[in-house]
């Protein structure tokens, strides 16, 4: 099982980008959480905003399936994608996740 992490500037597009995952059964369960500031380079210079983060839960099978949507559902034009991989979760939790993602 994978938590993977991305992140968006507005609340329409974490709550769409989410609602679509999980209804195409990619990942299983996703949180979305408000950022007041995100520091970041970005063409050159230091940027500040506000953002959404997106924390996902998927089985490892689904991250290139993860990879694909975000890439071509997410508004940046670089994305952050990342995870990490889960060392021990309950049996059950883990179970519903593969279960959700079938």
């Amino acid at each position: 099982m994978l938590v993977a992490f991305s992140t968006v500037g507005k609340k329409t597009d974490a709550e769409k980008l989410a609602k679509y995952i999980v209804d195409k059964r990619i990942i299983a369960c996703v949180n979305v959480i408000k950022i007041e500031n995100s520091f970041y380079r970005w063409k050159g210079k230091t940027e500040v905003s506000g953002e959404y983060l997106l924390i996902m839960k998927l089985p490892k099978k689904n991250f290139d399936r993860l990879d694909a949507a975000i890439k071509h559902h997410h508004p940046y034009d670089n994305p952050e994608l990342i995870a990490m991989k889960i060392e021990k979760s309950s049996s059950k939790y883990a179970n519903w996740v593969k279960r959700c993602c079938l």
